[in-house]
């Protein structure tokens, strides 16, 4: 008997112990780790460009903060086209369509981790030989360097 009640005694220690250490754990993991540390308020980016347009949507930018891309659409959104801005001497440029858009429904782009594609979503037909558009399908544009995005689409 004396050994049961040893025994019992053991195991609501051990019990106790291992709930107050899982009470720390998820208070330790309820309490985010702030990397991030915010030095104001969150603040509008590029204001001088993105003020001028009335529908952006869909941003995309390299790590190196050299380049991104948006989609621009009209006001009833029956055009949509993916810009592209530069950052030269730490100055965002003027946008400029892409070189590939344009001419279909272009939008949600988003740039590869390699920065070597950028995809992209397009109502373009799926041979060269139509002209008719379709649906929606996902696209890519690839360059052999970071410099410049090129001409080669694939789906």
């Amino acid at each position: 008997m004396k050994f049961l009640n040893s025994t019992l005694v053991v195991l609501l220690i051990f019990s106790f112990s291992s709930c107050k250490e899982n009470e720390e754990k998820k208070k330790h993991i309820a309490e985010p780790e702030s990397e991030i540390e915010i030095k104001n308020d969150v603040q509008p980016f590029a204001k001088h460009i993105f003020s001028q347009f009335t529908n952006v949507r869909d941003f995309t930018m390299d790590v190196d903060e050299t380049e991104a891309y948006f989609t621009l659409q009209s006001p009833a959104r029956e055009l949509s086209v993916i810009m592209k801005i530069e950052n030269k001497g730490g100055k965002w440029q003027e946008p400029k369509i892409s070189s590939f858009s344009g001419k279909y429904t272009d939008l949600e782009p988003f740039l590869s981790p390699d920065y070597l594609k950028l995809y992209f979503v397009s109502n373009r037909p799926i041979s060269k030989d139509s002209t008719n558009t379709k649906d929606m399908d996902i696209w890519y544009v690839e360059r052999t360097t970071k410099q410049r995005l090129g001409l080669s689409l694939k789906t």
